[in-house]
């Protein structure tokens, strides 16, 4: 996991690049357009039949069928009766949850009384208890990241990772140079992205604390959670530390010293390398520039410009990198025309997904994909503001929609589908008024924190 801190005191501005520094990269006049994303067609219930399932199903079959089952109806299973709940202790039933490759990416939306869960596999919304994220007592810690079923807490200058089904906890040790008298909250952590080694069964943490601009790293296979953006606005360099769950402790790694003044929206991991968007404004702060920003954890080198971004003529609306089956992805709205928009207007028309491949050797684009019919945005999604578009992933599966949480989409990557999700039940019953926190959550009951 990949989380940053504001640096703290007087922040030293710095010269800004010429304009045509940031002319990363001109898409030719015609661009080729990526493939449709089909509106997807989901199927009725089935109706199992009754004498066939009525009968005994040997113990490796049940096992896998209840690792396979979505979230809402394996809290029921566990409330039928005492045996049953407690298979979820069985070496088979929890190697059995370790082998599910689908696993359903739910999107978790949270107020202060009670959280709601979206649940892919069933298309509904299921109700949660704020408890249920809660590490026993542990009721002041805050969701800020999470992966592949863990969850990473905070409270003033602790970190906890935590498995919400098992109920496994850990409480990380201090950072380095971390003084808990100069450092009486983390609340300033900006999380960029969680990484899980679900093979290896290990996580490390990347962090950035208040006093070395640090950042932390997890090495996990999956992408995450929401990310808020961590704008720093002088040359302070970022000294990364990073957390080892085998050697539970922390190890310092290079600093990353940027040229200009830019912000850091997420981050994804592939091969070992990190990948961040960044994005910085021109002098005249009339247009929007992204960029990545690399680093290379085998290398402990940081690098910048390395790989040029998709369209410069018309701004990308809330860029998002993220990794799928081995890629390095992005997607974005785009802007109807070029120039500067408001944030108040809904000025977009249209949701691509862009993949980076090599062009040339050692010279790599990112060459678009997939998309969605600007006929299908205009009829549906068309009324979310510019500025009130997100987007989140992790796994096959994209979530976006209004930050507010009343208009949702849902994009599978891996079936090039996408879908409208149901309104959110009694949605004036939860407090969403100021945004809501948002993060995706795998359900794993087979994963110790």
């Amino acid at each position: 996991m990949v989380a940053m801190v504001r640096p703290t005191g007087t922040p030293r501005f710095i010269r800004r690049r010429p304009r045509n520094r940031y002319l990363l990269y001109q898409e030719p006049p015609i661009e080729q357009a990526g493939k449709y994303i089909k509106r997807e067609e989901l199927a009725e219930d089935t109706v199992l039949d009754q004498a066939v399932w009525s009968k005994g199903l040997p113990d490796d079959v049940f096992c896998t069928i209840l690792a396979r089952l979505p979230l809402s109806s394996f809290i029921r299973f566990r409330t039928v009766c005492k045996s049953w709940n407690a298979i979820v202790h069985d070496p088979l039933f929890l190697e059995a949850s370790s082998r599910v490759s689908n696993r359903q990416t739910c999107l978790v939306l949270r107020s202060r009384e009670q959280d709601v869960m979206y649940e892919p596999g069933t298309n509904n919304w299921l109700p949660i208890p704020a408890s249920f994220f809660h590490a026993g007592n542990e009721s002041h810690y805050g969701v800020i990241a999470s992966c592949g079923g863990l969850v990473l807490l905070s409270h003033r200058c602790r970190l906890m990772l935590f498995n919400p089904l098992n109920k496994s906890k850990k409480n990380l040790p201090p950072m380095i140079d971390m003084d808990q008298s100069d450092l009486p909250t983390v609340s300033d952590v900006d999380v960029i992205g969680m990484y899980l080694e679900v093979e290896a069964k290990y996580i490390s943490i990347l962090v950035t604390d208040k006093i070395t601009n640090a950042v932390t790293h997890s090495d996990e296979d999956d992408e995450c959670d929401e990310y808020d953006e961590s704008y720093y606005e002088g040359r302070e360099p970022f000294a990364a530390q990073v957390y080892n769950s085998r050697t539970n402790s922390w190890e310092m790694r290079g600093t990353f010293d940027p040229e200009y003044q830019l912000s850091i929206l997420n981050a994804a991991l592939l091969d070992d390398t990190l990948h961040c968007l960044t994005e910085a404004a021109d002098p005249n702060m009339s247009h929007i520039y992204n960029q990545l920003a690399i680093y290379s954890i085998l290398k402990d080198i940081w690098d910048e410009d390395a790989i040029e971004m998709p369209d410069d003529e018309r701004a990308l609306v809330s860029p998002h990198l993220f990794t799928n089956t081995g890629r390095l992805l992005l997607v974005a709205a785009r802007t109807i025309t070029g120039g500067p928009w408001n944030n108040e207007l809904p000025l977009w028309n249209n949701i691509i997904i862009w993949e980076l491949q090599a062009v040339e050797p050692e010279v790599f684009q990112f060459v678009r994909k997939l998309e969605i019919e600007p006929q299908e945005v205009q009829k549906e999604l068309l009324n979310i503001r510019v500025g009130d578009l997100f987007f989140l992933s992790e796994g096959d599966f994209v979530y976006f929609g209004s930050k507010l949480g009343s208009t949702l989409g849902m994009i599978n990557v891996k079936s090039q589908t996408w879908r409208l999700l149901p309104p959110i039940p009694d949605y004036d019953h939860y407090d969403f008024r100021s945004q809501p926190k948002k993060f995706l959550f795998q359900p794993r009951i087979d994963l110790e924190a």
